[in-house]
């Protein structure tokens, strides 16, 4: 499993992870929004079945400073615009699931970006993993879930 990051079964802990966004078109580009599910799953489907959720408001940094350019603090992504030829570090807060069914396992190799672009709105996978091996370089944990949900969870303290 090289290249891999395993969660253990664990009381609820809070972390994040850095993405980089680059806008490569001739337009500029706003961030609507980051998420952890695809489009069309409810907010709610979180609790069942991921390891992880997001736990605040994702930020960002910007990569490269123009000459004379001082690197500002991080900002709220949400409403962001990149530029043509601008890149981002995004962090991406998170938390732990508080439950976890043993012997069970899921991967999590992209989040979702909702972007707009003119009169143009997109859902963009965002993948970490390699193209021709989607459980390179994923986030691997047993499944979480919501306590008191699912019989035979095991929840830490």
């Amino acid at each position: 499993m090289q290249g891999q990051y395993y969660l253990p079964s664990q009381p609820a802990e809070q972390g994040s992870f850095l993405i980089s966004l680059g806008n490569t078109g001739a337009f500029p580009v706003t961030i609507e929004a980051v998420h952890v599910l695809p489009p069309g799953l409810p907010a709610s489907a979180v609790s069942y079945g991921s390891p992880l959720r997001m736990a605040g408001q994702p930020t960002y940094r910007l990569e490269d400073l123009r000459h004379g350019q001082r690197a500002p603090g991080p900002r709220p992504l949400a409403g962001a615009v990149l530029t043509p030829g601008e890149y981002v570090y995004v962090r991406i807060p998170f938390i732990t699931a508080k439950c976890w069914l043993p012997h069970s396992s899921t991967g999590i190799d992209r989040v979702w970006v909702t972007t707009k672009s003119l009169l143009w709105t997109h859902h963009v996978p965002i993948s970490w993993t390699e193209p021709a091996d989607p459980s390179q370089g994923a986030i691997i944990s047993e499944e979480g879930y919501s306590p008191g949900a699912i019989l035979g969870l095991v929840c830490p303290k």
